[in-house]
């Protein structure tokens, strides 16, 4: 959708658009490495790790929405990236360590399945939906959505609810880590 926005909103050559999509993969690849090294500073807290990636994904969301020239599109993007490829693999780390050892690889295979099925094809269904100006947009619970600035409305409510998602998640797991430790201090000590 990135493409199709700064082509038609911005009035971007077919050049500048296409290299928006550089742009967000290039932040992804940044922030899938650098996001695994962030949680292991912070002890292994992935879940809290991804949440503040969701959270600060609202501030280039914002920038994105509102940016009118090349650089700034590409900076804004890069950081969409950064903030969303590495949190989402560590989601894909974090579940892991919610199950035993025996079922790890469906454990890890669920969620990523869930997650291309309905985050990845149904956004870009109904984010097309949404943003295509020949469509007559999408109505849920009663809110007609139609154009670009729903399309941002939607990304900003699925952002605020990811966050809500994975704050739930880290309290969870930063109970597991912390009865860890205590069974292994139980353990030192025994």
């Amino acid at each position: 959708w990135n493409v199709l926005y700064t082509r038609q909103e911005l009035g971007f050559s077919d050049y500048l658009a296409v290299n928006t999509t550089i742009a967000l993969e290039l932040g992804g690849l940044a922030g899938s490495l650098l996001w695994g090294y962030f949680s292991d500073k912070m002890g292994g807290r992935r879940a809290l790790s991804a949440a503040i990636g969701m959270g600060a994904v609202a501030i280039p969301l914002f920038v994105y929405a509102h940016a009118t020239t090349a650089p700034v599109v590409y900076g804004a993007l890069f950081m969409i990236g950064f903030l969303i490829f590495g949190p989402v693999t560590l989601i894909g780390i974090c579940v892991i360590g919610f199950a035993p050892k025996t079922a790890t690889v469906v454990v890890n295979a669920v969620p990523r399945a869930f997650g291309y099925v309905f985050g990845d094809s149904m956004a870009k269904v109904l984010l097309g939906r949404i943003a295509d100006p020949t469509k007559d947009g999408v109505t849920i619970l009663g809110w007609h959505l139609h154009g670009w600035s729903s399309t941002f409305t939607v990304l900003f409510v699925s952002a605020a609810v990811g966050l809500a998602c994975l704050i739930m998640v880290a309290l969870f797991e930063e109970r597991n880590l912390r009865a860890d430790r205590e069974f292994s201090e139980a353990k030192e000590q025994s």
